[in-house]
This record gives C-alpha cells, structure tokens and sequence, in this order.
C-alpha cells in the first residue's frame, strides 16, 4: 500500500507532499526517506499507517504524543485494537477505515439497504464471496466484515463494534447450513487486489451485490482523500469515518 499512495502522489492530483515514512527493513530500497516514529509524526501534519495490527499500539501512542491526526487502514484488528482506537480518539482526531475506496463503502450502504428489506424474511441466505491476492495474511477480509455489518445493520436496525457476527465457512464447516448465519467465503489467488460479492437468496430469487477493484491504487486515492480530509480537522479529536469523509453521513 506505501507503493500505490506513492504511485498516487506521482501524478500530482492531490495537494499533498510526502515527507518520509517507517520501513521494518534495514536497507529498504524505498523511495522515500526512512524516519523514526518521532521524526515521521514530528514533522507531518497527518500521518497513514497501512501496516500491521502488532504495530497499531505504537503508532497510537505517538500520534497522542505529538497531537497529530491519524489514519488507520490497517486490517485485521481485534477488540482490544479497537478499543486503542477509541481511546486514542479522545485525544486527536482520528479515522479508521478497513477500506478506503468510494466504490466499497457506497457497497456497503446498498448491502445495508437491501438487508433491511430482504433480510426480515426469515427464509432469506446471506453470503458473502470475497477475493484477493495470494500475499494477504487476514481472512475474511475487513471489507467482508464491513459487508456482514451492513447486512446486520440493515436487518436488525442497529450493529455494535463489540457484536459477535455470526458467521461460517462453507469451505470448512460441514453439515447443513445454521439457520441466521452469515455464509463468508474467502478464497487468495493471484494478484487480485480484491473482489467482494454480497448475495441474498430467498424462495426462487437471488440478488448480488458485487464490487471488484482493479487497481490497489483505488485504496490509496481513498487514504490520501481522507488525509487531507482529517488534516482540516487535527483541533477536533474525535472518531471519524469513511462514510464522513465521502458524505455518506
């Protein structure tokens, strides 16, 4: 993800200049200077982190420190990670989003809205297929989450961050399918970017909703979209979202 947002800042769209960011390797032929966490957040005025739940906390501690907005695209966190979010949200402002394209999260209003009406009828299946390059560590995808939320949302009126979704695997879990459950298939083949379909099916009927990104730049467009966004607002500590930064809310 650092590639495709320097890919992005290269053509020149955004008003946006790159000071420097943090490699894990040594040596990194990295086309950007290399700064320490001190250094990185000291001197920009709103910083991404694209990298790994295990250094969600650290991150978090140094953007307090230097009161400087924080972009989070990281995916795979668990509760406890949220809640360093929250936290840390008092303080500065702060957005997290496990998907940053306009195209997924205009999804996931759609999902949310055919779940409301769809999802009430108890005989109603909902799954979720979603694809992506051989290389990603985390499954299902935050985004298939974003998606089983909206369809939650959508049928009960309301989904709360610490809410267990129900869900299984139709790859792995044998026998017949249990009633309710959210049916969430992930499959890593390629180079794919990601690919997400959102399926309802009831009686002799069935809706898909699908999305495919072709470019891993499309999340990077996103993240600099909300950069900027979030920089207007480093006085405002608070919690904020992608559907804020699009207008969907």
């Amino acid at each position: 993800m650092s590639m495709a947002v320097m890919e992005v800042l290269k053509e020149g769209s955004l008003p946006v200049e790159l000071v420097g960011g943090t490699s894990r390797t040594v040596g990194a032929n990295i086309p950007y200077p290399i700064l320490s966490l001190d250094e990185m957040f000291g001197c920009s005025d709103v910083v991404i982190d694209f990298t790994t739940p295990e250094a969600l906390q650290a991150h978090l501690d140094v953007a307090v420190k230097y009161k400087k907005p924080l972009v989070v695209g990281t995916t795979g966190l668990e509760l406890q990670h949220m809640n360093a979010i929250e936290k840390a949200s008092s303080q500065i402002a702060l957005l997290y989003g496990r998907n940053m394209s306009l195209g997924i999260n205009l999804m996931a209003a759609l999902v949310s809205q055919a779940s409301r009406i769809i999802g009430s009828n108890a005989d109603a299946d909902m799954d979720i297929l979603e694809l992506h390059h051989h290389h990603k560590k985390d499954a299902p995808s935050g985004t298939a989450y974003i998606i089983a939320e909206a369809m939650l949302e959508g049928k009960n009126g309301s989904f709360e961050k610490d809410e267990q979704i129900p869900w299984y695997d139709p790859i792995f879990e044998q026998g017949m399918r249990s009633p309710g459950k959210i049916g969430i298939a992930a499959l890593r083949s390629g180079q794919r970017p990601g690919e997400h379909a959102a399926m309802f099916s009831w009686k002799n009927e069935s809706l898909t909703i699908s999305h495919q990104a072709t470019d891993r730049r499309v999340f990077a467009q996103g993240a600099l979209q909300a950069a900027l966004w979030l920089a207007q607002r480093a006085d405002e500590p608070r919690l904020y979202s992608m559907n804020e930064v699009l207008g969907f809310s």
